[in-house]
Protein backbone atom coordinates (compact mmCIF):
# COMPACT_ATOMS: atom_id res chain seq x y z
CA UNK A 1 0.00 0.00 0.00
CA UNK A 2 1.32 3.23 -0.64
CA UNK A 3 1.07 6.47 1.85
CA UNK A 4 1.01 9.68 0.65
CA UNK A 5 1.03 12.56 2.79
CA UNK A 6 -1.10 16.21 2.76
CA UNK A 7 1.85 17.81 0.70
CA UNK A 8 2.35 14.46 -2.34
CA UNK A 9 -1.69 15.09 -3.02
CA UNK A 10 -1.00 18.30 -3.65
CA UNK A 11 1.75 17.66 -6.71
CA UNK A 12 -0.14 14.88 -8.43
CA UNK A 13 0.90 15.47 -12.09
CA UNK A 14 -1.58 16.17 -14.87
CA UNK A 15 -2.40 12.75 -15.90
CA UNK A 16 -4.70 14.35 -18.83
CA UNK A 17 -1.59 15.26 -20.35
CA UNK A 18 0.45 12.40 -19.55
CA UNK A 19 -2.34 10.11 -20.85
CA UNK A 20 -1.80 12.10 -24.62
CA UNK A 21 1.70 12.01 -24.80
CA UNK A 22 1.97 8.49 -24.05
CA UNK A 23 2.96 6.20 -26.58
CA UNK A 24 0.14 4.20 -27.94
CA UNK A 25 1.35 0.59 -26.61
CA UNK A 26 1.64 2.34 -22.73
CA UNK A 27 -1.98 3.18 -22.82
CA UNK A 28 -4.47 1.02 -21.16
CA UNK A 29 -5.98 -1.24 -23.03
CA UNK A 30 -9.35 -2.43 -23.10
CA UNK A 31 -10.04 -6.48 -23.44
CA UNK A 32 -12.54 -6.40 -25.55
CA UNK A 33 -14.15 -3.76 -27.91
CA UNK A 34 -18.02 -2.98 -27.01
CA UNK A 35 -20.38 -0.78 -28.28
CA UNK A 36 -19.67 2.50 -26.96
CA UNK A 37 -16.13 1.66 -28.77
CA UNK A 38 -17.33 1.15 -31.93
CA UNK A 39 -20.32 4.10 -31.74
CA UNK A 40 -17.34 7.02 -30.35
CA UNK A 41 -15.15 5.50 -33.57
CA UNK A 42 -17.85 6.16 -35.65
CA UNK A 43 -18.81 9.12 -34.59
CA UNK A 44 -14.72 10.36 -35.76
CA UNK A 45 -12.99 9.55 -32.31
CA UNK A 46 -9.52 8.07 -32.46
CA UNK A 47 -8.53 4.97 -31.05
CA UNK A 48 -6.32 6.23 -28.29
CA UNK A 49 -8.79 8.62 -27.50
CA UNK A 50 -11.55 6.14 -27.08
CA UNK A 51 -9.41 3.75 -24.56
CA UNK A 52 -8.69 6.95 -22.78
CA UNK A 53 -12.23 7.97 -22.49
CA UNK A 54 -12.74 4.03 -21.47
CA UNK A 55 -10.42 3.90 -18.77
CA UNK A 56 -12.24 7.04 -17.52
CA UNK A 57 -8.61 9.10 -18.03
CA UNK A 58 -10.15 12.01 -19.97
CA UNK A 59 -13.30 13.67 -20.71
CA UNK A 60 -12.93 15.63 -23.61
CA UNK A 61 -10.35 15.75 -26.82
CA UNK A 62 -9.48 17.24 -29.85
CA UNK A 63 -11.02 14.55 -32.20
CA UNK A 64 -12.83 16.73 -35.52
CA UNK A 65 -16.09 14.22 -35.07
CA UNK A 66 -18.89 13.98 -37.65
CA UNK A 67 -21.99 15.27 -37.41
CA UNK A 68 -24.52 12.26 -36.28
CA UNK A 69 -26.66 13.05 -38.86
CA UNK A 70 -23.98 12.09 -41.60
CA UNK A 71 -25.15 9.77 -43.61
CA UNK A 72 -22.27 7.64 -43.69
CA UNK A 73 -22.53 7.52 -39.68
CA UNK A 74 -26.06 6.58 -39.35
CA UNK A 75 -25.39 3.52 -42.09
CA UNK A 76 -22.31 2.73 -40.01
CA UNK A 77 -24.82 2.68 -36.20
CA UNK A 78 -27.37 0.90 -37.78
CA UNK A 79 -25.73 -1.85 -38.95
CA UNK A 80 -23.50 -1.67 -35.91
CA UNK A 81 -27.19 -1.95 -33.71
CA UNK A 82 -28.61 -3.96 -35.90
CA UNK A 83 -25.87 -6.93 -35.51
CA UNK A 84 -26.66 -6.49 -31.61
CA UNK A 85 -30.30 -6.28 -31.94
CA UNK A 86 -30.52 -9.69 -33.57
CA UNK A 87 -27.99 -11.27 -31.26
CA UNK A 88 -29.37 -10.13 -28.19
CA UNK A 89 -33.12 -10.21 -29.52
CA UNK A 90 -33.92 -6.50 -28.62
CA UNK A 91 -35.23 -4.08 -30.62
CA UNK A 92 -33.18 -1.28 -32.55
CA UNK A 93 -32.55 1.66 -30.41
CA UNK A 94 -35.44 4.55 -31.44
CA UNK A 95 -32.47 7.15 -32.02
CA UNK A 96 -30.95 5.25 -34.26
CA UNK A 97 -34.03 4.10 -36.70
CA UNK A 98 -35.26 8.00 -36.40
CA UNK A 99 -31.66 9.33 -37.61
CA UNK A 100 -32.17 6.52 -40.55
CA UNK A 101 -35.62 7.32 -41.24
CA UNK A 102 -34.87 11.08 -41.16
CA UNK A 103 -31.91 10.38 -44.04
CA UNK A 104 -34.42 7.98 -46.06
CA UNK A 105 -36.60 10.65 -45.90
CA UNK A 106 -33.73 13.26 -47.73
CA UNK A 107 -33.60 10.64 -50.54
CA UNK A 108 -30.06 9.06 -48.96
CA UNK A 109 -29.62 5.88 -51.24
CA UNK A 110 -27.78 3.98 -48.97
CA UNK A 111 -29.58 4.39 -46.06
CA UNK A 112 -32.91 3.48 -48.18
CA UNK A 113 -30.97 0.56 -48.61
CA UNK A 114 -30.10 -0.56 -44.91
CA UNK A 115 -34.05 0.53 -44.28
CA UNK A 116 -35.04 -1.61 -46.66
CA UNK A 117 -32.44 -4.61 -44.85
CA UNK A 118 -33.47 -3.52 -41.77
CA UNK A 119 -37.29 -3.92 -42.31
CA UNK A 120 -37.08 -7.55 -43.94
CA UNK A 121 -34.85 -8.85 -40.49
CA UNK A 122 -38.04 -7.09 -38.95
CA UNK A 123 -35.94 -4.17 -37.03
CA UNK A 124 -37.68 -1.24 -38.67
CA UNK A 125 -41.44 -0.91 -39.98
CA UNK A 126 -40.73 1.14 -43.67
CA UNK A 127 -42.60 3.71 -44.44
CA UNK A 128 -44.63 3.43 -47.55
CA UNK A 129 -43.06 6.36 -49.41
CA UNK A 130 -39.90 4.46 -48.33
CA UNK A 131 -40.41 2.21 -51.15
CA UNK A 132 -40.73 4.35 -53.84
CA UNK A 133 -38.08 3.93 -56.51
CA UNK A 134 -36.79 0.96 -55.39
CA UNK A 135 -35.72 -1.73 -57.87
CA UNK A 136 -36.35 -5.50 -57.64
CA UNK A 137 -34.24 -6.80 -55.16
Amino acid sequence: MIRRTVLDLGKQPDTHALWHEAPADQLPRAKKANSMQVVLELLGHSPNCVRLARAGLVTSCGCQLKPADDPAVVVGLAVHFARSAIVHRVPLPASVAERLAEAVEAGDQACRLVAVWLADLGLLDMKPQWLAGKDSR
